[in-house]
């Protein structure tokens, strides 16, 4: 069987004698480096991962986390309670389940029952504003804190109720 011409190289010949990724090299002007050895049933090189090998040396998720962050170990940027100028209404609960979890993991705290979500206690003394809107088209001023510790465990007929009891400023209704 005859095999490529680039020194080092024994891939099978296609043409020009040059094996088909040399040739596509040669075809676009490129210079005629090594190939890189195609992977095949290896591991996730980040240590102590044994998930296969999926993209760039790493599995699904420590791609993902190369891709997103440029490093294979960061699992999200940290926010901490002092970086509220730019916390959006949906930052600040999404700040609250990667510090303290998924409310799920809690019981709620009107009726014991098993919590379902995070519900905001409106006893931040900085609290934020935002307008939301909802699917009739209505946008409501709605408080919320940055702060994790001023948001509790709530199932949603708890939620509702105690939501319902504060009041929300309607600013906007378009049709």
């Amino acid at each position: 069987m005859r095999t490529c011409d680039v020194e080092g190289c024994d891939k099978k010949h296609l043409a020009n004698g040059y094996c088909s990724g040399h040739n596509y090299q040669l075809q676009r002007g490129k210079p005629l480096t090594p190939l890189r050895a195609y992977i095949r049933d290896k591991h996730c090189s980040v240590d102590g991962c044994d998930k296969k090998h999926h993209s760039k040396g790493y599995c699904e998720k420590h791609h993902a986390r190369y891709r997103r962050h440029g490093d294979p170990l960061v699992t999200h940027k940290v926010m901490d309670n002092r970086g509220t100028d730019n916390l959006t209404y949906g930052g600040s609960h999404g700040r609250v389940s990667r510090t303290r979890g998924r409310a799920v993991g809690y019981d709620c705290v009107d009726c014991g029952g098993p919590a379902d979500e995070w519900s905001y206690n409106h006893q931040d003394p900085n609290e934020l504003r935002a307008v939301i809107s909802n699917n009739k088209g209505y946008q409501y001023e709605v408080p919320y804190s940055a702060n994790p510790d001023h948001y509790d465990p709530r199932c949603k007929p708890c939620h509702v109720a105690f939501d319902a009891g504060r009041a929300y400023n309607l600013t906007t209704a378009t049709n």
